[in-house]
């Protein structure tokens, strides 16, 4: 049997639809959390590249949802941003929009 290697970003075919909207909800609630606090700083996405170790660009594409970072590059940013990476992971609170359910299955 041929073990099937999944590529990055690539949505996991073990988990359910509803599993996916879950997944997809706290990765958008994710890149709101990490652009908020950025700019709470009065950060440029240069300025957490710079104190995270990642380039600008990668910094867009994360908070555009183009990438889902690695637990690795999530620890790394929340050290950045002087919080714990969890609670970028959290859920989304009472005061966040969440996504319209078109919005949710396709990021």
């Amino acid at each position: 049997m041929q073990t099937q290697i999944a590529r990055p970003n690539a949505p996991d075919p073990r988990l359910s639809v509803v599993d996916r909207a879950v997944i997809d909800q706290r990765l958008q609630g994710m890149r709101r959390r990490i652009r908020a606090l950025r700019i709470a700083r009065g950060w440029t996405q240069q300025d957490l590249g710079d104190r995270s170790g990642y380039w600008q660009s990668y910094i867009g594409q994360i908070e555009r949802g183009q990438k889902r970072p690695p637990l690795e590059t999530l620890f790394s940013l929340a050290q950045a941003l002087e919080v714990d990476a969890l609670d970028l992971l959290a859920p989304i609170g009472p005061g966040e929009r969440r996504a319209a359910p078109a919005e949710a299955m396709h990021g």
